[in-house]
């Protein structure tokens, strides 16, 4: 996503020195090339880590989360189709993400403390 800006032909993103990603996905789902590779590279990297950690422990679901989930929505298709790891026969996994968003972790927080 770095790169994202020295690559964009959209003038303001590249006078941007750090280009949020969120806008990122922004302009990718309004079609634009480079943000569209550059999101479509930040997959492929998280379905390598996915299939790796369902290698590892075998989930039935997956919850994505974080400040990032809700930019995911449009690209959830993708993710689940290149999941491939099966560590087990019939396994079946559930990727979907988080309702919660950015205050997952505080409200786990805040379940803890009591």
């Amino acid at each position: 996503m770095r790169n994202f800006a020295r690559f964009s032909q959209d003038k303001e993103a590249r006078e941007q020195t750090g280009v949020d990603a969120s806008k990122i996905f922004e302009l990718a789902n309004g079609g634009q090339l480079v943000a569209r590779q550059a999101v479509g590279l930040l997959i492929d990297d998280l379905v390598v880590g996915l299939n790796a950690y369902i290698y590892l422990y075998g989930p039935n679901v997956i919850v994505l989360g974080g400040g990032l989930a809700k930019s995911l929505g449009d690209w959830l298709p993708v993710i689940r189709q290149g999941l491939f790891a099966c560590p087990f026969d019939g396994y079946q996994v559930k990727v979907s993400l988080s309702t919660l968003g950015e205050l997952a972790g505080l409200y786990v927080a805040a379940f803890l403390w009591e």
